[in-house]
């Protein structure tokens, strides 16, 4: 199978339901978005940050690249304090930006940004930890493909679930000039697993390492880490990562568009599905390109959008709305993690969405000796379980009745349904049987019209003195030779003489008798 086969492959796999790839012509109204955003970026104005930093004037410089934007217009009259309302008082200036040179490489260093549960972008990560994907261009696209050419990484699901994958000599290939509406996009976290090589060219930043997932084996784990290798437009819709995680971000290559939303946001103004056209796709680019300035525009909710360049890092809190858009073709990697600023809600969706996992990563951080914020993870656990009236035995017992009640709705359906399959059967059988009747019946008047026309015919030939053999003959009318019909010819002559004879002795003996 060749390149383009391939490709078409996977493209009707990720999309089905897309008749080409690009109904939309996206990539003709692309340009113009990206000539408007470097004009608005162009033209921002400079601002301060918000007081709040006050304190940290050392941590925090001006991004060059930043188009600061919040379309809520009320002023910020206090610091930002842990659960600030963002709705009432929202801060100017999202993300703050931080310099890794300024914050060094104490792992503490980012717990002020951390406590405010407050997005941070940092400069300079990937040239202080010296990551050789970044300061050796080990992980260019081009180059990645030229080293690792056959190595599959994951491009999409198809609609079953099925995970599409492709070589990243062929994705490179694809990514280089690709106009599709709906972009494949590498999202792969076996590769950093299975490639140590790949793995090597980055570390995490050390002000996230700290991270109480580690405490769980990588099996049981939920997916944490992925390389990501992207075309233009390609990207993400709005989302707020799973189990309450927070993220980090590095763009190695190219550059992505970011929108963040405060945790608060309600999900129908963020994804706004209103505001899209009946004929328009849920992609990154419909979403940046023409649904994000409708919802500035509403001024509903804070809103915050901004570039990030390679080499910059993008913390994002637990519970963000958070949307992507890649500029240009390029390289990154993310990871999600638990820490100390995030553990209470990671816990409590953890304990019920990840039931089984949950006390096996409590045992292993207890054995670990893990405290949060100072106090031993397990007496952590249980204050937020008390807390919440939180009972795991009476959460098991309701979760085995809603299974139980699960298990007794299927059967019921399966019942239900062979019931109704059984009923079709009876159904069809008695058609059939009805059908064969009918046959029967049909059959019985053909042979009783036939008997009947045959006693007419019977009756008709013994009228008419005529042989039924005779008829039957004349019915049939065998095919004659020569010689039949010489004889029939002479027979016929001899019966007219014969005929003749008699008529003449008739005569004679009437004029005998007249006489």
């Amino acid at each position: 199978m060749g390149f383009t086969s391939r490709i078409d492959e996977l493209r009707s796999s990720h999309r089905p339901y897309l008749d080409s790839p690009n109904p939309e012509k996206i990539s003709e109204r692309f340009p113009k978005y990206l000539s408007d955003l470097n004009a608005a970026s162009a033209t921002s104005p400079s601002k301060h940050y918000d007081p709040c930093f006050s304190s940290l004037p050392s941590l925090v410089s001006h991004h060059p690249t930043l188009n600061l934007v919040t379309n809520v217009d009320v002023p910020l009259s206090q610091p930002l304090s842990p659960g600030h309302d963002y709705f009432s008082s929202p801060p100017q200036h999202v993300p703050v930006v931080a310099s890794a040179s300024s914050l060094t490489l104490n792992p503490r260093a980012l717990d002020p940004y951390k406590s405010l549960n407050l997005p941070t972008l940092i400069t300079g990560v990937c040239d202080l930890q010296n990551w050789k994907g970044y300061t050796e261009k080990t992980w260019e696209m081009h180059k990645l493909a030229a080293a690792f050419p056959k190595e599959k990484v994951k491009c999409g699901e198809a609609d079953n679930g099925d995970v599409l994958r492709i070589s990243m000599a062929d994705f490179a290939r694809y990514s280089t000039g690709c106009t599709d509406d709906s972009p494949l996009y590498v999202f792969d976290s076996r590769v950093l697993s299975s490639n140590s090589t790949i793995s090597g060219g980055y570390e995490p930043p050390v002000y996230f390492q700290d991270d109480h997932w580690t405490h769980l084996s990588e099996k049981r784990r939920p997916p944490y880490k992925w390389l990501l290798m992207a075309p233009r437009q390609s990207g993400t819709t709005v989302h707020v990562d799973p189990l309450a995680t927070s993220a980090w971000n590095t763009v190695i290559t190219g550059s992505k568009r970011w929108v963040l939303f405060p945790p608060a946001a309600a999900k129908d103004i963020v994804k706004a599905k209103h505001m899209y056209g009946e004929a328009e796709d849920d992609e990154a680019a419909n979403y940046f390109m023409k649904v994000l300035p409708k919802i500035m525009k509403e001024k509903r909710v804070p809103c915050y959008e901004f570039t990030q360049s390679p080499g910059e890092t993008l913390y994002v809190p637990s519970g963000w709305w958070h949307g992507v858009l890649n500029l240009e073709a390029g390289v990154g990697v993310t990871h999600n993690f638990c820490d100390d600023f995030n553990f209470v809600d990671v816990w409590r969706d953890t304990r019920t969405g990840r039931r089984k996992s949950c006390w096996k990563w409590l045992d292993g951080m207890a054995a670990a000796g893990v405290q949060v914020g100072g106090v031993p993870v397990r007496d952590k656990v249980e204050s937020i379980n008390t807390a919440d009236g939180w009972d795991r035995e009476a959460f098991e017992r309701k979760r085995r009745a809603a299974k139980e009640k699960k298990a007794k709705r299927k059967e019921e359906k399966k019942r239900r349904k062979a019931e109704k399959k059984k009923r079709k059967r009876v159904a069809a059988d008695e058609d059939e049987e009805d059908e064969d009747e009918d046959k029967e019946e049909e059959e019985q008047e053909q042979r009783s019209s036939d008997e009947d026309e045959e006693k007419k015919e019977e009756t008709a030939g013994s009228d008419d003195g005529t042989d039924e053999s005779a008829k039957s003959q004349k019915k049939k009318k065998p095919k004659r030779g020569k010689r039949d019909k010489d004889t029939e010819k002479w027979q016929a002559k001899k019966e007219k003489d014969r005929v003749a004879v008699e008529g003449a002795v008739e005569g004679g003996v009437r004029s005998m008798s007249v006489g």
